[in-house]
């Protein structure tokens, strides 16, 4: 069994290290088209895609928005897929801090 390595970015440490894909085929407006709906033909196509790559937003054990790598259905707001795969023995969590209507999710 692998070590999990648990890491907490904030939003630029997220954005300096990860470039998030488009949604081409969606209307969700979500981070200037990069989310995917949790729901529907967007998931299925969520679903085809490198595990490693997929990062769910949902809000965490305090209520408070936030950015997991791999698929999370509890509690999903949106997916997204990043350019870059994060290595199987790592889990990060990424703290949505911004003020309401300034996170670079919104």
């Amino acid at each position: 069994m692998m070590d999990m390595n648990h890491f907490q970015l904030n939003e630029h440490e997220f954005n300096t290290l990860y470039t998030l894909c488009n949604n081409p085929f969606s209307n969700f407006a979500l981070r200037s088209r990069m989310g995917f709906e949790p729901n529907g033909p967007d998931l299925e196509y969520i679903r085809r895609q490198d595990p490693a790559r997929v990062w769910t937003m949902l809000k965490d054990e305090g209520g408070e928005m936030c950015l997991k790598n791999g698929y999370h259905y509890n509690g999903r707001i949106a997916f997204y897929l990043s350019v870059e795969p994060v290595p199987l023995d790592q889990s990060i969590h990424v703290v949505l801090d911004q003020p309401q209507g300034k996170s670079l999710f919104d």
